[in-house]
């Protein structure tokens, strides 16, 4: 699977959830409404088989409803006790809505946390909190839900046509990085909340003037910085969801959207930009040196790889824990003459060193599982597909597992996501194996030491790791 279909499932799929919000306006138990007083649950032991449900606390319901128009509230966010056993927290498409849920990998215990007009888009540091996007009186609301399934609450609520397309912590938890978009006006901003006080922050917009683009040349779009003032006629058909991708009238260029990619320290974020069109060049990395500047103030964004780089062909790209050193996967796709590998560069700067090129196949999705190993997967025609592990040395080469059934892929990622990281905790990783003939999906969790996979849930569609916690 190359690139470009991935990534056409993954827009497709962004349009169907904000289509389903807009279609789940009613609030009911999931939509933030209700002041039902029912006492918490108490757990039992469970059995391999079993499926218990969170019950909200009494009164939780109240930070549920939207806070007052073009407000933020602060988050209110007590720890909770944190155990010895890894969970894996994940979602998929049930009748509904979006089901979150999450494994415990010691009891074999399957907890439902939420059901309803919801996507998770991201997990915090400590592993305590999951960022939702979500519907609540008929608006795409930011929530903030504990790994525990208590205390969601409501942050902010979005008016209009404005979905929330991507949201990081940042390492001390006390920001969150959050990308939006306007449908209808196709403006993206990337906005940074501070959790203590509510404060929140434009840092980077399509409206402004230092905002890069893609300029559509002759009868290809490259992607280059052009002055605003630039005369260069655009004569491609650019679509975006079906439909005409505004273009700027004086340059003639399509303004990327970004999502946070990861925090780089408490100060400053390194973003992806991606075109949501057909054709799509690859995807770019940007430093956003200082989230304490506003989006007036120009000089704050810095292009990490650019297509005059080595780096052009980069179709996806993975940090390292330590966000010193970048992958790129060049995930060629078929039918392209151009051998695909992966390479690394260091963050700061430099140029792609070569860790590892397949003697046949494509790489689809890579990840640093630590400063120095990477995962991947290799798919080859006429072969199962397969997931390796590899140093940075582009030393011991190892599989770890494949595919049984014939038209199985592996997804390490979350495919609905512009930009997902791999769920690792410690020694495992979690994979879903997608069937799309039969239309069925099994996640599964594997050791980086090798053997048989452990498949945890299975479901028809859209099964997405979201992230790992201790309970």
């Amino acid at each position: 699977m190359s690139y470009l279909r991935r990534h056409s499932y993954s827009f497709c799929l962004l349009f169907c959830i904000v289509l389903a919000f807009s279609a789940c306006g009613q609030p009911g138990i999931d939509g933030g409404l209700s002041t039902t007083s029912t006492p918490v649950a108490t757990a039992r032991p469970a059995s391999a088989s079993s499926t218990t449900k969170v019950t909200p606390i009494p009164g939780a319901a109240l930070l549920q409803s939207c806070p007052e128009a073009a407000s933020v509230r602060a988050a209110v966010m007590p720890a909770m006790k944190i155990g010895d056993h890894p969970n894996i927290v994940y979602f998929f498409q049930g009748k509904t809505g979006n089901v979150l849920q999450r494994y415990d990998m010691v009891t074999a215990t399957t907890t439902t946390l939420l059901n309803g007009a919801m996507t998770p888009l991201s997990i915090s540091p400590d592993g305590q909190w999951i960022v939702l996007s979500a519907t609540t009186q008929n608006q795409t609301a930011l929530q903030l839900v504990r790994t525990d399934g208590q205390q969601r609450q409501t942050l902010s609520c979005l008016s209009g046509q404005i979905n929330i397309v991507g949201a990081r912590f940042s390492p001390d938890q006390h920001f969150l990085a959050v990308a939006k978009l306007d449908d209808t006006t196709n403006i993206s901003t990337i906005d940074v909340l501070d959790l203590m006080t509510g404060k929140l922050r434009t840092v980077l917009s399509s409206q402004q003037l230092d905002y890069p683009g893609l300029a559509l040349v002759g009868e290809k779009m490259e992607a280059i910085h052009l002055p605003v003032t630039s005369s260069i006629v655009p004569r491609l058909s650019i679509t975006n969801r079906g439909r005409s991708l505004p273009l700027d009238t004086l340059s003639g260029r399509v303004r990327p959207i970004f999502t946070p990619m990861r925090w780089e320290s408490n100060n400053s974020l390194l973003l992806l930009s991606r075109v949501q069109a057909s054709p799509a060049p690859a995807p770019l990395l940007y430093r956003l040196r200082d989230v304490s500047k506003d989006a007036s103030q120009p000089g704050n964004l810095q292009l990490l790889t650019g297509p005059k780089a080595e780096g052009d062909n980069c179709q996806d790209y993975a940090l390292t824990p330590d966000n010193q050193r970048l992958v790129c996967n060049m995930d060629v796709g078929p039918g392209v003459p151009i051998q695909a590998a992966v390479k690394v560069m260091p963050v700061s700067g430099g140029t792609f060193h070569t860790v590892y090129k397949p003697q046949a196949g494509d790489i689809r999705e890579v990840c640093a599982i630590t400063n120095s190993t990477l995962l991947f997967t290799l798919e080859q025609v006429g072969h199962p597909e397969t997931i390796w592990k590899v140093n940075f040395a582009g030393k011991d080469l190892v599989q770890l597992t494949s595919v049984t059934a014939k038209n199985e892929m592996f997804a390490l990622k979350n495919w609905s996501s512009l930009w997902s990281e791999c769920a690792v905790d410690g020694s495992l990783y979690t994979v879903v194996m997608n069937d799309p003939e039969k239309d069925t999906g099994d996640m599964a969790v594997g050791s980086l030491a090798g053997g048989a996979l452990k498949t945890i849930a299975s479901q028809k569609s859209g099964l997405e790791p979201v992230g790992w916690t201790r309970l």
